[in-house]
């Protein structure tokens, strides 16, 4: 029996995660034989290989693919090659599963073509109650907190490719598979997503298609290294395969001006690289870390503040000379941590 939907999962050296989720997944409200699972894997080396050989036992619609390439963009295209039905979803390996979560994307996609589809992803309750750096990456999410946001017509930039799912013969036909350039953390699901809009799909939320991201490691701290990273090498990358994306809001304000740019952008870059100094920006991270489980002392804005600041760290320290547009990592890039760690 073919089934219905392929559930593809990148992951690299999160085994207990990793369980967690294909547990869930295996733990739907629709028989499995309506949907098979793909786990994508590049040698983790920390008992990964031995706990999926023991759940392809458990359960037989469970398959795992090992690949020598270590990035996020190869898993991802792996599971599209290697998926056998028509719609093919991303689940990232932090991400677990509400019980409706295969339900909910082929519910998305009944009778509707066109589209590509995002998922509900929302942090544990406990997390957000405790951090307020929980509160305020939750409150990003697309959903009731995001009522700017037509649910049924997603801007590419604000795609969530860790939860979603599409017609693969319209990736393999329309938009093409993930860009395998993007050798660092961030870039590849922005540049995807502007892909598929070209191509003419809507890009919409589907909130009973839901997960829990107990994301790997999560800190403000954290964060602020991943938004450096992807500032650094992965934008420069993005910008060139996606004309237009240096040109929203934030990349205006944050990005070194061209010569072409007029007095008035000029000067607004100037103040926004005088306000966000190193110094005041080092500041705002302390500050945040020592009052993050103060509920009283949640400040959006001062969030906004540091991961733009951190943001502007990485446009710095951008080695231009080394890596204007190919993207490859630099020697002091490349580690056993793969794309991120």
């Amino acid at each position: 029996m073919t089934p219905a939907i392929s559930i593809t999962i990148a992951t690299y050296r999160r085994c207990a995660l990793l369980e967690q989720v294909v547990r869930a997944l295996e733990n739907q409200t629709i028989a499995p034989e309506k949907y098979e699972v793909i786990v994508c894997d590049s040698g983790s080396g920390d008992g990964t290989r031995e706990m999926m050989d023991g759940l392809t036992r458990e359960y037989s619609n469970l398959r795992y693919v090992d690949l020598d390439v270590n990035t996020l963009s190869a898993k991802r295209n792996a599971g599209i090659r290697e998926a056998r039905a028509e719609l093919v979803s991303f689940l990232d390996d932090d991400a677990v599963p509400a019980s409706g979560f295969v339900a909910g994307h082929l519910w998305a996609h009944a009778n509707r073509e066109n589209q590509f589809v995002c998922g509900n992803v929302r942090f544990p309750d406990k997390w957000i109650a405790a951090s307020n750096y929980f509160r305020f990456r939750n409150s990003r999410h697309l959903g009731p907190a995001r009522p700017e946001v037509d649910p049924e017509d997603i801007p590419y930039h604000m795609i969530v490719v860790m939860n979603c799912s599409f017609r693969r013969d319209d990736i393999l036909n329309r938009v093409g598979l993930v860009s395998e350039e993007f050798r660092r953390y961030g870039g590849e699901d922005y540049e995807f997503g502007y892909r598929v809009a070209r191509a003419g799909l809507k890009i919409r939320f589907a909130p009973d298609a839901e997960v829990e991201h107990y994301e790997h490691g999560g800190s403000i701290r954290q964060y602020m290294k991943k938004l450096y990273i992807t500032s650094r090498d992965s934008l420069p990358v993005l910008y060139r395969l996606a004309p237009g994306s240096r040109e929203t809001a934030l990349s205006r304000l944050l990005e070194t001006p061209a010569a072409e740019d007029g007095f008035g952008r000029r000067l607004a870059a100037g103040i926004v690289r005088l306000a966000l100094s190193n110094r005041l920006v080092n500041l705002a991270e302390h500050v945040l870390e020592w009052t993050d489980q103060r509920r009283w002392c949640y400040s959006p804005l001062l969030f906004r503040y540091a991961f733009a600041g951190a943001m502007l760290r990485g446009i710095r320290e951008r080695p231009h000379d080394e890596m204007p547009t190919g993207g490859r990592p630099l020697a002091r890039q490349t580690n056993g941590g793969g794309w991120f760690e």
